[in-house]
């Protein structure tokens, strides 16, 4: 009996456990500046020329979790690059991105359909200096687009994305 319920206990200790967050979706769009003149004080020489803004991107991430206990998420990493990052839990599914797109190609994005689970938000996303503990997270790092760690019963968990969906840019004046 004993040797039983010690067999049990170590096979228990062995056992994986089941990664909590179920899916992430990932997305990305490009703001664009829009243009202006170049060299305006300068107008014989440039007659006609515009300079477009190069502009910035924007991440929308969202992690579809089970929620049993708590998760602590530790690490975010966008294309090889760390990131802090705050978390706001989405009460209202699904996630709807408002009117994007260019002229009269307005479009509405689905990011976060509706689901079983729960879903948080990733977001307020700073890049911060790198420093991957382990050569597995290393190599994950390298190998793909997203990657966040978390930690679940102590235990070290990672899910990550090889791409991100890109969404319609967005045009500012």
């Amino acid at each position: 009996m004993r040797k039983n319920l010690l067999l049990i206990y170590a096979l228990c200790l062995y056992l994986p456990i089941p990664a909590q967050v179920k899916k992430l979706y990932v997305y990305k769009q490009k703001t664009y500046g829009g243009a202006r003149e170049a060299n305006a004080g300068n107008e014989e020489n440039n007659i006609g020329q515009q300079q477009v803004n190069t502009g910035y991107t924007t991440y929308f991430i969202f992690a579809e979790f089970v929620k049993r206990k708590p998760l602590v998420f530790e690490q975010l990493w966008i294309n090889k690059e760390r990131y802090n990052f705050r978390i706001d839990t989405l009460l209202q599914l699904p996630y709807v991105l408002p009117l994007s797109g260019i002229g009269e190609k307005l479009s509405k994005d689905t990011l976060v359909p509706i689901i079983d689970g729960y879903v948080i938000e990733l977001k307020d996303l700073v890049q911060i200096i790198p420093q991957p503990s382990t050569i597995s997270i290393k190599e994950t790092i390298l190998e793909n687009a997203i990657v966040l760690l978390y930690r679940y019963n102590n235990k070290l968990f990672k899910i990550f994305c090889k791409n991100i969906k890109e969404i319609s840019p967005v045009f500012a004046p």
